[in-house]
C-alpha cells in the first residue's frame, strides 16, 4: 500500500479520540511506518491511508491528523458548512441579489473538487 501522507518515523501527529467528549486531543508520535499500517507510541498502530486507529476488531479509538491545525481547521470547515446547508434548508428561491451566473459559479466550485469520503476507516 501507499504512504499518501508521507508519514515518517518520529512524526508527530495530532490524535482525536472517537469519544472525545472525556479525552482532549494529544500528540502521538510515529515509531515504525509499515506498508499498510503506521505504529505509535500511545495509541497502537494508524491506517496509512485514512489515519485512523485499529481497533482490533472493536470500533476505531480515534484519528490521526498531521496537525492540531489540521484538526482545527477541520473542525472549523464542519461547522461553517452546517451554517451553510442550515441556511440553504427551506429556501426554495434564490436570494434578490444572486444571478444565475453566481449560483453556477457557487455549484461549480463545490463540485470541481469533490471531498473525499468523510472519516471512513480502512
Amino acid at each position: 500500500m501507499a504512504n499518501p501522507h508521507k508519514l515518517k518515523v518520529g512524526q508527530t501527529l495530532w490524535f482525536v479520540p472517537t469519544d472525545h467528549r472525556h479525552i482532549a486531543g494529544r500528540e502521538i508520535v510515529i515509531t515504525k511506518v509499515g506498508r499498510k499500517w503506521a505504529e505509535t507510541d500511545r495509541v497502537g498502530r494508524i491506517s496509512l491511508q485514512s489515519l485512523w486507529a485499529d481497533g482490533e476488531g472493536f470500533s476505531s479509538p480515534g484519528r490521526a491528523w498531521l496537525s492540531k491545525q489540521a484538526y482545527t481547521e477541520w473542525q472549523q470547515c464542519i461547522v461553517a458548512w452546517t451554517e451553510l446547508v442550515e441556511w440553504m434548508r427551506g429556501r426554495y428561491h434564490a436570494p434578490a441579489h444572486m444571478t444565475v451566473f453566481k449560483v453556477k459559479a457557487i455549484l461549480k466550485e463545490l463540485k470541481a473538487n469533490p471531498p473525499p469520503p468523510p472519516m471512513q476507516i480502512q
